[in-house]
């Protein structure tokens, strides 16, 4: 019994340091705290797609990861520096240049941000915290549930698949393949 009850507190213990607010990392000036993720599902990720929605998806993925296999118009945002490494000011670096190319500020400028990355966990937590930190509009922040895995699995892999060829083909008919590659 008490072996048990030493297993629960020590695992009470552990995910207390996961509550939003808590700082996951600090150096001078600069305090990243964990803060609550929402999450979008597979389902109504697909039907901002298939509607045209204006948003941005990120994948938090390694880039060689990215460009093995990613979800059509991501752009890639690495955090593999503060996830593996803990370097949060070097993903910063990133996310910040990403998104000032992408929409104008470092911030993300009021965009709907959708993130994605293995599974919707590591990757994604610690660019929703960057964002938070640079003070973007959390309530357009959004964790793609299950992340490029669950995506993968999808019933809607082959739909997504299916158009880009017609994209392609269409643009190769009218001699413009290369606006497309």
């Amino acid at each position: 019994m008490k072996r048990i009850t030493l297993i629960l507190v020590s695992l009470m213990l552990l995910s207390s340091s996961i509550f939003a607010g808590d700082i996951i990392f600090s150096s001078g000036d600069v305090k990243i705290e964990s803060v609550e993720r929402q999450f979008i599902s597979i389902d109504d990720f697909y039907q901002l797609l298939s509607t045209g929605a204006d948003y941005l998806l990120l994948d938090n993925r390694k880039p060689e990861d990215w460009e093995k296999s990613n979800i059509c118009d991501s752009v890639n945002a690495d955090m593999d520096a503060a996830v593996t490494y803990g370097d949060y000011i070097k993903a910063m670096d990133i996310l910040k240049s990403v998104l000032k190319k992408e929409t104008g500020a470092e911030n993300g400028n009021g965009k709907k941000i959708i993130l994605a990355c293995y599974t919707g966990n590591r990757y994604a937590t610690a660019a929703t915290n960057i964002l938070n930190y640079l003070g973007a509009d959390m309530s357009k922040i959004y964790t793609l549930e299950g992340g490029n895995t669950a995506w993968n699995q999808s019933q809607y892999v082959q739909s997504v698949l299916d158009y880009e060829a017609s994209v392609l083909s269409r643009a190769a008919s009218a001699g413009k393949a290369s606006d497309y590659d």
